[in-house]
C-alpha cells in the first residue's frame, strides 16, 4: 500500500471510530431529576397567585408572586376546611415604605367560602400593665408576613415559618372553651404540596429537606 493509501485508511478508520463513539453518546439515556420528596396533590381552585395579592401588605406595589407550598386542613370541631399557603412576593422595585424588595407571607382561604379573598392573620395584644415595657412581636407572629431587603436565606425562612405558625397541628387535641369546657378537636391533612421548581426559581437553591415535614410523600 502506498503512503497516501495508508493515510486514507487511517482517516477512514478514525472516522468510523468517531461515528461509533458519537452514536454511543447519543444513545445513552438522559439522567432524570430524582423524585420529589414532597406531595404533589392537585391544587384547589382558589390557589392562584393573582388572587393572593389582596391578602399581602403593600398590595398596590407591583411585583411577582410565587406559591411555594400549600396545605388544606380539615377541622372537625369547627367543621371547616382551610387552605394555607406560603407565598413570596418580589417587588419590582424598592417599596416606598421601608425600601424592601421581598415579603414572605402565610395566607389563608376558607374552602367553604370560595368568594372570600385570601387573608393573613392579625393578632391583637392586650396592653401592658403600667410601668411595664411593651416589646412588639415580629411581624411574622403578629400579622403572618415579614419584609426583607434581600432574598431570604434558608435560616430566615425557617424562622419565619416558626413565628408565623405554619405548623398544621395535626391530630387530636383538647380545646378549652370559654365556658371552661374541654372538647376534643381533630385536624386532618386533606391535600398539600411543595413546589421545588418555584423554590429553585425564587431562591436559586433547593428546598431545605428539614422543612415541610408534614408534606413529605407517604
Amino acid at each position: 500500500m502506498t503512503r497516501r493509501g495508508l493515510q486514507w485508511a487511517i482517516a477512514l478508520l478514525a472516522g468510523g471510530l468517531g461515528a461509533v463513539v458519537l452514536s454511543t453518546v447519543l444513545a445513552a439515556p438522559r439522567l432524570k431529576d430524582p423524585p420529589s420528596l414532597w406531595r404533589a396533590d392537585p391544587p384547589p381552585a382558589g390557589l392562584q397567585a393573582e388572587l393572593m395579592n389582596e391578602g399581602l401588605p403593600y398590595r398596590w406595589e407591583p411585583g411577582t408572586i410565587h406559591i411555594l407550598a400549600w396545605a388544606t386542613i380539615a377541622d372537625d370541631y369547627r367543621q371547616s376546611e382551610t387552605t394555607q399557603a406560603l407565598v413570596i412576593k418580589q417587588f419590582d422595585w424598592q417599596t416606598k415604605r421601608g425600601g424592601h424588595r421581598w415579603v414572605l407571607a402565610v395566607l389563608y382561604h376558607d374552602a367553604k367560602k370560595p368568594n372570600q379573598p385570601w387573608y393573613h392573620t392579625e393578632w391583637h395584644y392586650a396592653p401592658v400593665f403600667p410601668g411595664e415595657q411593651w416589646i412588639p412581636p415580629p411581624d411574622a407572629e403578629a400579622y403572618g408576613y415579614e419584609f426583607y431587603l434581600d432574598r431570604p436565606t434558608d435560616e430566615q425562612v425557617s424562622v419565619f415559618l416558626r413565628e408565623a405558625s405554619w405548623d398544621f397541628e395535626l391530630g387530636t387535641t383538647d380545646l378549652l372553651l370559654s365556658n371552661a369546657t374541654n372538647v376534643q378537636n381533630t385536624r386532618t391533612l386533606i391535600a398539600g404540596s411543595v413546589d421545588p421548581i418555584a423554590w429553585r426559581q425564587v431562591f436559586e437553591r433547593e428546598v431545605p429537606p428539614n422543612l415541610f415535614v408534614e408534606l413529605r410523600r407517604p
